[in-house]
């Protein structure tokens, strides 16, 4: 299920939930698990200049195809594993509850988001909004991305997790072609 609605002007309600049936079922797991991926309220100025958000976001970083190091919200947020696909998985994914807010000019943007630990572990109850899965841990993302040029642009990031420490990363794309573009990213910490 997945519900992208607009109320009013500069205003945004999100929700994106999956129930899944799993078959065979593994030991100590459920047949039937429900995921809520994404439940959130965002703002927008009329310009579009600033956003704020607030709720549970689905943030995905970095434009590798496969594993991305500058995915930081990525670690506990698979409920239920479904397929190896790489792309699915992280579309399916937990997000994560937060506030983010952006502000985004002519060629660049900045961004900020808070996420609070709210529970200590993960839950397999099948209903649970599973809180302890990708907010077990107090956590602060600062992104900014620019566009350089045209078919050049770049991100860099600084991550901080309590007690895990800070994190420095970077991403670029960089079109070669007009159907070749190469990227890369690394992330340090």
């Amino acid at each position: 299920l997945n519900l992208d609605l607009k109320p009013a002007p500069g205003l945004r309600l999100v929700l994106s939930n999956r129930l899944d049936a799993i078959h065979p079922v593994e030991a100590d797991q459920r047949s039937t698990l429900n995921s809520v991926r994404e439940l959130f309220a965002g703002w927008q100025t009329d310009d579009g200049g600033l956003g704020i958000d607030v709720g549970r976001i689905n943030y995905r970083n970095g434009p590798a195809y496969g594993f991305n190091p500058t995915d930081y919200f990525r670690d506990g947020s698979s409920r239920a594993v479904v397929t190896a696909d790489p792309l699915a998985l992280r579309e399916n994914r937990l997000g994560t509850a937060m506030l983010r807010v952006q502000k985004l000019w002519s060629g660049g943007a900045i961004s900020v988001a808070l996420a609070p630990k709210l529970s200590d572990a993960p839950s397999r109850s099948t209903f649970s909004f599973d809180a302890g899965a990708t907010n077990h841990s107090d956590r602060a993302l600062v992104a900014a991305s620019v566009q350089a040029r045209d078919g050049l642009s770049g991100q860099v990031f600084a991550f901080h997790e309590r007690g895990k420490g800070g994190q420095v990363g970077l991403a670029a794309t960089a079109l070669l072609g007009s159907a070749v573009v190469a990227f890369g990213e690394v992330s340090h910490g």
